[in-house]
């Protein structure tokens, strides 16, 4: 068993900084991408059409990307959260609501069903790992 502490970077695992959802938040707009069903199959193959035809692909060390920008990250225990990357954005100087604003936007852009509140967005931050 690995245990890390603060972020780090191998071979296997990528540390990463986003604005995004977790929560409540995060499995709402999951069932509307229709992303809910990858957690509750561990079959590799399956798992992967059901991001691809919501338009995420891998990323790497446990991230998937889609063409405009949002990451999720999983681990073992399924999706942790959804997001973009962000230090950029923060090093230009904008907030982490106007960033919030601009995920519900991308978000918007894969399905226009997405009723997820832009105040709730948070920096989220970690470590994801391609080791399960």
């Amino acid at each position: 068993m690995k245990i890390r502490f603060g972020f780090v970077s191998n071979s296997s695992s990528s540390s990463f900084l986003l604005v995004g959802f977790q929560g409540k938040e995060l499995w709402r707009t999951l069932d509307k991408l229709g992303l809910s069903d990858a957690n509750n199959t561990s079959d590799w193959e399956e798992r992967d059409k059901i991001f691809e035809k919501a338009g995420f692909t891998d990323y790497g060390y446990g991230t998937k990307s889609s063409k405009n920008g949002l990451v999720i990250v999983e681990n073992y225990d399924g999706i942790k959260c959804l997001g973009i990357n962000c230090e950029e954005l923060l090093n230009d100087g904008q907030n982490v609501k106007e960033i919030g604003e601009i995920v519900v936007k991308k978000l918007r852009e894969l399905t226009t069903d997405i009723d997820v509140d832009s105040n709730k967005a948070r920096v989220l931050y970690g470590t994801s790992s391609s080791e399960w």
